[in-house]
C-alpha cells in the first residue's frame, strides 16, 4: 500500500510541476476570447493542449480496508492514509472533469469565423470551469504534499516529460504531436 501511495504522490508532484503552464494557457485563452469579442478569430491558434492526466491507483488501500488489515496502522496513520486516499479519489474525479472541459476549449484550435454570443458564453463557462478545476487540483495536491512527512513516504524521482499544455499557444498541431510523442497520442 505504501508503494501504491508513493506512486500516486509522484503523479501529484508531476501535476503541480505544470500548474504554471496551465494557468498561463488559461490566461492566453481568456485574452484571446476578450480580444475577439463577437468578431472573428483573426489569428488562428493552433495548439490549446491539455493538462496531464494519470490514473491514481487505490486497489491496495481498498483491499487493506475491506480486509481490516489497515488496522495494523496506528490510528494516526489510518487517518493520514485515509485523507491521502480521499485526495487520490478527488484527483481521479476532477481530472476526468478537467479533461472534458479542456476538450471543449480545444475547439479553439480549429474554430473558423466569428464567435457568436452562444459560443462566447460556452467558452467563458468552460474557461471558468477549467480555472476552478486547476485551482482545486493544485490546492489538494499542495495540501497532500505538505502533510507528506508525517506519513514517512517520499516522492519518487520522475523523468521530465513534455506536457502538451506547456507548448506555445501557436505551436502547429503536427509539431506539438511530434514533440509530445506520447505512447497513446493526443485526443
Amino acid at each position: 500500500m505504501r508503494s501504491e501511495a508513493t506512486f500516486n504522490l509522484g503523479l501529484i508532484h508531476d501535476r503541480i510541476a505544470v500548474q504554471g503552464c496551465i494557468e498561463r494557457r488559461l490566461n492566453e485563452i481568456a485574452a484571446l476570447l476578450t480580444a475577439v469579442g463577437s468578431g472573428s478569430l483573426d489569428r488562428q491558434q493552433t495548439w490549446v493542449g491539455r493538462p496531464p492526466i494519470a490514473p491514481f491507483f487505490m486497489r491496495r488501500w481498498e483491499a487493506a480496508t475491506a480486509s481490516g488489515r489497515n488496522s495494523l496502522f496506528t490510528p494516526d496513520e489510518q487517518e493520514r492514509f485515509g485523507q491521502i486516499y480521499d485526495i487520490f479519489e478527488r484527483f481521479n474525479d476532477n481530472q476526468a472533469r478537467e479533461q472534458q472541459v479542456w476538450a471543449d476549449l480545444r475547439a479553439l484550435e480549429t474554430w473558423r469565423g466569428p464567435l457568436g454570443p452562444e459560443a462566447r458564453l460556452s467558452f467563458a463557462k468552460d474557461l471558468e470551469q477549467a480555472r476552478y478545476l486547476a485551482w482545486d487540483l493544485n490546492f489538494a495536491g499542495h495540501m497532500t504534499l505538505r502533510n507528506l512527512a508525517a506519513t514517512g513516504l517520499t516522492i519518487p524521482a520522475s523523468e521530465p516529460q513534455v506536457s502538451s499544455v506547456c507548448l506555445p499557444f501557436d505551436t502547429p498541431r503536427n509539431d506539438a504531436l511530434r514533440r509530445i510523442n506520447g505512447p497513446f497520442g493526443q485526443p
